[in-house]
């Protein structure tokens, strides 16, 4: 089942006509199994997870955001930032399930934000499958976490 076991692996996928993508068999997808797509913050990838573990990601996140405003350490501006990141703009649709073909679909808005052509970039990330424009804007994001 999808992220049962650790996700490990790195392959380029066609995304077809339809905005369909199947999915590596390293994430070990199965037919049926509900999954949530979301943005991450910066909006530079799709994050695939189990459904249960993205509605506990989203109740973390908040609880965070929330305690961080009381103890002071983020304002108010802040703070509604990653309310709407938590609340609306991450969520990309309403949960999925994965098709016989082991096959998801990226909404249109995600293909249009992310400027998705024939070819996706899948990066298994522990129980998560990130998918990136192309191998480029993978080794970006790498880059840019080594300087943090």
């Amino acid at each position: 089942m999808f992220g049962e076991e650790e996700i490990k692996g790195i392959t380029q996928i066609k995304l077809d006509e339809k905005g369909r993508i199947k999915l590596p068999k390293f994430t070990k997808a199965e037919s049926g199994e509900e999954v949530a797509l979301m943005f991450n913050i910066e909006q530079t990838k799709i994050v695939v997870m189990k459904l249960q573990e993205f509605e506990d990601k989203l109740a973390s996140l908040a609880q965070r955001v929330e305690e961080l405003y009381k103890e002071s350490k983020i304002d108010y501006k802040t703070r509604l930032r990653y309310q709407r990141y938590i609340y609306g703009e991450c969520c990309l649709e309403p949960p999925i399930s994965v098709t016989k073909g082991e096959r998801i679909t990226i909404p249109k808005r995600a293909i249009r934000k992310l400027n998705l052509k024939d070819q996706v970039y899948c990066v298994g990330n522990e129980s998560r499958l990130d998918i990136y424009p192309n191998e480029e804007s993978y080794v970006l994001s790498m880059s840019k976490k080594r300087n943090v």
